[in-house]
């Protein structure tokens, strides 16, 4: 039996989802690492991943597209666990589509990008890993502040996440039965997706000063250690809760 707990990451090659694996690793959890477009960029983590003396597993798929969604676990992940004899311990839905959505600018196929990505996939996911889960294991899904917050520049995405929290309470009864714990954390301004400092600099550094209360850009590493809290023992009795990780967040 493997001594190590197994933990499925969506969207894991870079970014947020990157940083969480790397703090996962250095607790020697074994990684299933999904990504979506870029194989070498994967490899690239797996590697790194690796330097922790843990196991690594890649799996592609694209969750804007529907067969990706519905064959995703019985054809990749599945597959895995049975070969190994193994369960899944972790499931971190982190993967996810974010971009400027003004009234003007919105398509009826951008929307169904971003609930593809940001809705679907995960509620589809948590239904197939139900069988697949161990007994108290736990479920995060990445989330955000616009959930909470709308805006009129991210109405799609707020809207988009505001439905993953949503989906996330739904489904506590049913996990609850394996003593599974399924909470969402809710990023800040994190350097990524629209927020990614290289695209637009200064304009991104001004705007997270003038709203951040601890004035500066949040790191994976600031959203990594309250998802290592949460798959810890010391957190089995949280469940059911979002939590914003935002250094502050100002604006309504």
């Amino acid at each position: 039996m493997n001594p190590h707990k197994l933990a499925l990451i969506t969207g894991g090659s870079k970014g947020l989802g990157k940083g969480i694996a790397l703090e996962l690793a250095k607790q020697n959890i074994d990684i299933i690492l999904h990504y979506n477009s870029s194989e070498e960029e994967a490899k690239a983590t797996s590697e790194e991943l690796k330097n922790h003396g843990i196991q690594t597993y890649l799996v592609q798929a694209n969750f804007a597209i529907n067969k990706d969604i519905d064959s995703f676990f019985e054809t990749k992940i599945a597959p895995i666990l049975e070969k190994e004899d193994r369960k899944l311990d972790i499931l971190i839905n982190n993967a996810g589509v974010s971009e400027f959505s003004r009234l003007n600018s919105i398509t009826s196929e951008g929307f169904d990008t971003f609930f593809s990505v940001n809705v679907k996939a995960p509620l589809i996911l948590m239904k197939d890993s139900y069988k697949h889960m161990q007994t108290k294991g736990r479920i995060i899904n990445i989330s955000s502040t616009k959930a909470a917050r709308p805006s009129e520049k991210m109405i799609v995405y707020g809207a988009s996440k505001a439905a993953l929290e949503n989906v996330s309470m739904a489904m506590l009864k049913d996990f609850g039965r394996k003593q599974v714990t399924i909470n969402t954390i809710a990023p800040g301004f994190i350097p990524t997706g629209v927020f990614n400092i290289s695209k637009n600099d200064e304009m991104v550094k001004s705007f997270v000063l003038k709203n951040t209360a601890i004035k500066r850009m949040g790191t994976a590493y600031d959203i990594a250690r309250v998802v290592c809290f949460l798959i810890s023992d010391d957190a089995i009795w949280v469940n059911g809760q979002n939590i914003e990780i935002s250094g502050g967040v100002l604006y309504n």
